[in-house]
């Protein structure tokens, strides 16, 4: 249930990251607990939804995540590592933003141990060091987001070569293949036979099909690319040049998750590191 309890807990961050409160109220179970740490303002222990939605839209409208002295400075809260147990999840998050009126800049590295009991938060303990909160909950250090990018890199390099899928001892039994709104066959592929077959349909329709990495960016388990796209149809011999991106979520080594994009700045938007 480990995959099921980090995408509960990637669902209600990226809904209070964008302010979607319903969203994330609805994560929780209605007797579910919130504790704070003194790293932030207001009370340390919440009790319920509603008071735990409270609490950060308070937190949240009391800081501004654009730079009072530079108008190209940006933060927010962003994902940087999150971690799996038997019934928990452990997030580190790094906030940057400033006080509303003092201009007071805030920097800060935390983390958070989530805890799931029946497909719903029952409880979030919030730490200021993301390695006790993962001796807190017992809880090993997963792979680096380095060591994340690097399992994307050789997927791409395969296919540079023409090895499709790919390395299989990087691709999860498991993996979902996703396809945007808007494409031929829109929609979610699960399993490797699956995911193997929409790679090679992508691939079927043109003589040459060479897709070249141009960033990779970690956060937590997921690594966006953004690439360039060049490609010859077949029988037509008509020529395209583009760019796209794609979102991967790598867990324990392997790709779990596939999901690629028309817009290269798409990718990069789902992870909170485009505005």
């Amino acid at each position: 249930m480990s995959e099921a309890y980090v995408e509960l807990v990637h669902r209600v961050l990226e809904a209070v990251i964008r302010a979607d409160y319903r969203e994330a109220s609805d994560c929780f179970r209605p007797d579910a607990e919130w504790h704070n740490t003194r790293h932030f303002p207001g009370p340390l222990t919440c009790v319920g939804p509603r008071a735990i939605i409270d609490f950060w839209t308070t937190l949240v409208e009391s800081f501004d995540v654009r730079d009072p002295v530079s108008p190209v400075g940006r933060g927010g809260t962003n994902i940087e590592q999150i971690a799996a147990g038997n019934e928990c999840v452990v997030v580190g998050l790094h906030s940057v933003a400033w006080g509303k009126g003092s201009g007071t800049p805030l920097d800060l590295h935390w983390a958070a141990i989530f805890s799931v009991t029946a497909g719903k938060i029952s409880r979030v303990d919030v730490h200021g060091d993301w390695k006790k909160a993962l001796r807190v909950a017992g809880v090993e250090e997963p792979p680096t987001s380095q060591e994340n990018i690097e399992v994307v890199r050789q997927l791409y390099e395969a296919w540079a070569r023409d090895a499709f899928p790919g390395p299989i001892e990087l691709l999860d039994p498991d993996i979902e293949y996703v396809n945007p709104d808007g494409a031929i066959e829109p929609g979610i592929r699960r399993g490797l036979p699956a995911f193997t077959a929409a790679v090679e349909r992508l691939f079927e329709a043109w003589d040459s099909w060479k897709m070249e990495p141009e960033e990779f960016r970690a956060v937590g388990d997921r690594v966006a690319v953004v690439l360039r796209y060049r490609a010859t149809a077949r029988g037509s011999g008509v020529a395209l040049d583009g760019r796209e991106s794609a979102l991967l979520t790598v867990r324990s080594g392997r790709v779990v998750r596939y999901e690629w994009f028309h817009r290269p700045d798409e990718a990069l938007k789902a992870v909170g590191l485009a505005e």
